[in-house]
């Protein structure tokens, strides 16, 4: 594997700049089978995801005691707020809500899919008003 781009990280800043959209990297899916059994399971996967990242954003703030072993992590983290704001990998349907529609549309463009879906089609209906917990 190689990357398709020699200068990726000029050129996925220059795509964030252009369009302020940075693609999903991860997503996290729950059986509906399982929903309908554990109604809970939905919002409690969410907030335990908000959880975790908090913990590393403050871990990766901390100056006096890295948990890292790269040179510039303090730097690198300042670097990709100043571009993309303090809460750079979002979850939910709102901060998401461009990204989510962009894929749903390529996937319709490539014949994945034979609709295009809403984001609000995405998500477990217990989570759409979830912002930050």
């Amino acid at each position: 594997m190689r990357r398709l781009f020699p200068d990726y990280r000029a050129a996925e800043e220059a795509y964030f700049e252009r369009t302020r959209m940075f693609p999903i990297m991860h997503v996290v899916g729950i059986r509906r089978s399982l929903l309908e059994k554990h109604p809970w399971l939905a919002v409690n996967t969410y907030v335990a995801y908000q959880k975790a990242k908090e913990i590393c954003y403050r871990q990766l703030e901390t100056i006096g005691h890295l948990f890292t072993t790269l040179p510039w992590p303090v730097e690198e983290l300042a670097r990709a707020r100043a571009l993309m704001g303090d809460d750079f990998w979002s979850y939910g349907v709102e901060p998401n809500r461009r990204e989510l529609a962009a894929v749903s549309r390529y996937a319709v463009e490539q014949g994945i899919i034979d609709r295009q879906l809403s984001p609000e089609d995405l998500f477990a209906p217990s989570t759409l008003s979830l912002s930050k917990v």
